[in-house]
């Protein structure tokens, strides 16, 4: 969206230069080639020229009538940004928990077993360290093992992955309903709770 705006802007200017050369080009040819000489006053000169000038500052008012409105633009990008980012930031806190509810439920299937120093290993490295993105990764790496094929899974579960993916679907919607900038929207999707989002998806 950003780098649009700015080859617009680029553009227009490229015009404008193209214009302004076009104008004086003409001007230089007629008024100054000695055969042309007999057929111009000095009244038809400052017509001339001060049409042009006229005529440039029009096209100066249209330049800067649509920068503004560029400006304009990228401020409400950076709004509509700035809205998703708080609203990701709120919800990341419980995300971050269900994902040490949903690895311990998993441990527990048909198909999944993780002892229980492997599970206080991983528990260390989230409240200890400050990794709170270790279950995340756990969670990916265990259905990505499993090809999204695990069954056994209780009522709590269930519940806790449903609750997951409800909250990262408005999250997504909110992404898509807000028009964000293709960068930001993409580094959104690159986290690691976007990521168990789409891994989680295949339960």
């Amino acid at each position: 969206m950003r780098s649009s705006g700015l080859s617009k802007i680029h553009s227009w200017i490229n015009i404008t230069i193209g214009l302004i050369l076009f104008w004086l080009v003409g001007g230089v040819y007629l008024f100054l080639k000695p055969e042309h000489n007999q057929f111009w006053g000095l009244g038809e000169l400052g017509d001339y020229f001060g049409g042009g000038l006229g005529g440039l500052a029009i096209l100066m008012i249209i330049y800067t009538a649509k920068l503004q409105a560029n400006q304009l633009e990228l401020q409400s990008s950076e709004l509509r940004e700035s809205g998703v980012m708080r609203s990701y930031e709120l919800f990341k806190p419980e995300l971050e928990g269900l994902s040490v509810r949903i690895v311990s439920k998993l441990s527990n299937s048909d198909k999944v077993k993780i002892s229980n120093d492997d599970f206080n290993l991983l528990y260390e490295k989230y409240q200890v360290k400050g990794d709170k993105t270790v279950f995340l990764r756990e969670i990916q790496k265990i259905i990505q093992s499993k090809n999204g094929e695990i069954s056994g899974l209780d009522s709590e579960a269930d519940e806790a992955i449903n609750r997951y993916k409800d909250i990262c679907y408005k999250l997504e919607q909110y992404l898509q309903d807000e028009e964000t900038g293709d960068d930001f929207s993409k580094a959104m999707r690159s986290t690691e709770i976007f990521q168990c989002y789409n891994a989680l998806k295949q339960l």
